[in-house]
């Protein structure tokens, strides 16, 4: 599935060429919403980030001018896409600390390279005192 998918792909990383969707969109809200399907299929399929990289930027890229994808199903379907990707694909590069002070106490926390779920410090509600923290 995925070798079929990718001889759609356009060089930009795109999926264009759809005469228009189950909204009667067209232009470049189609291309948009096209694209964005073929990301999610390229996840679900868990193909390569290599094969899906140029999807996402190509998403990323082709903003309007108030940060918006266009048309509400574009821009629906852009952020699903991108969404997915940010959730399953993103991860730190490498180790690193987290250091913060709360109410004059040291914080921290260490990850590892690789890493992809949320970073909690180790702190209670009992840490934060009225006022400023």
């Amino acid at each position: 599935m995925v070798e079929h998918l990718l001889k759609l792909q356009a060089e930009d990383g795109s999926w264009p060429g759809a005469k228009q969707s189950i909204t009667m969109s067209g232009g470049k809200n189609l291309v948009l919403e096209t694209t964005a399907l073929g990301a999610l299929a390229l996840m679900d399929a868990k193909a390569s980030d290599s094969d899906l990289s140029e999807a996402i930027s190509w998403l990323q890229q082709n903003r309007d001018a108030s940060n918006a994808w266009g048309a509400t199903q574009a821009t629906i379907l852009t952020l699903k896409a991108l969404t997915q990707y940010a959730h399953t694909h993103r991860a730190t590069t490498e180790a690193g600390t987290i250091l913060a002070e709360i109410q004059h106490h040291p914080v921290s926390i260490h990850y590892q390279a690789g890493e992809q779920g949320t970073l909690v410090l180790p702190l209670s509600v009992s840490d934060l005192k009225t006022g400023s923290n």
